[in-house]
């Protein structure tokens, strides 16, 4: 198997204090180690035997990737890793990201493909519609077809909880819910309050975008990277991505 991603020493450090079941980690480094990790990692020459601490394993290892100078810089030894990037604790600029906080996040994701099924995909999305108590809807392409929007009403009255929850949609003139679809979602479930957006917050961060969005409460974010149709249908591939707000 090849090198996912470099860490920086300092980080290959606490993970191998980590891994020694050493008393003195720093816990919430090795959290925010752990919420990018992906097997298997490279690190400096001073590190691989701490890490990969079987001889067995790391003769192994060593073997397989004999074409690596494990003598080379960080910088250097990202070339031999699948995902180009080095881990880092306080460094923002590529390779280095960031544990603490980098555009290059870690987020819950799932891709279909064409023909297969998304019963997990909406079974998942309904666990996360449960608790909501607000609901924003950002896509501009959900009332310019009559597929669109049906397929829309279908998600709701399948994945949305059937008691009192707030529904906003976008103030944009030209992709406001229109009256028939306000209308309908009201014949699904009566609780269902259907308002357009008035958080001028909101207003600016989604104005003119391209993906669609579902955003919970304010604290979570789930981008749809093909119009909701893609998911109430096979016909189409449909990728989306869960993403934890500040």
């Amino acid at each position: 198997m090849d090198f996912s991603m470099v860490l920086e020493d300092n980080l290959a450090e606490e993970l191998c204090k980590f891994k020694e079941k050493s008393e003195d980690y720093d816990i919430k480094i090795i959290e925010r180690i752990l919420h990018y990790y992906k097997p298997k990692i490279l690190l400096n020459k001073e590190y691989m035997p701490r890490y990969y601490n079987d001889q067995a394993t790391l003769s192994s290892i060593l073997s397989t990737h004999s074409n690596i100078c494990f003598d080379n810089s960080l910088e250097q030894l990202t070339k031999n890793t699948i995902y180009k990037v080095i881990l880092s604790r306080d460094k923002n600029n590529f390779p280095y990201v960031n544990i603490i906080k980098d555009k290059i996040e870690n987020n819950i994701t799932a891709s279909f493909n064409k023909n297969q099924e998304r019963d997990k995909a909406k079974a998942h999305l309904k666990a996360m519609f449960k608790e909501a108590k607000s609901l924003f809807i950002y896509d501009k392409y959900l009332c310019s077809e009559d597929q669109n929007q049906n397929s829309f009403e279908t998600f709701a009255k399948e994945c949305f909880p059937k008691r009192i929850l707030n529904i906003f949609y976008p103030n944009e003139e030209k992709i406001k819910f229109t009256q028939d679809l306000c209308s309908n979602l009201k014949q699904i479930c009566n609780d269902w309050k259907i308002k357009e957006n008035e958080d001028p917050t909101i207003t600016q961060e989604y104005n003119g975008l391209h993906d669609r969005y579902i955003i919970i409460d304010r604290k979570i974010q789930i981008i749809l990277t093909s119009g909701i149709n893609h998911l109430m249908n096979c016909d189409k591939d449909f990728t989306y991505i869960v993403r934890i707000l500040d």
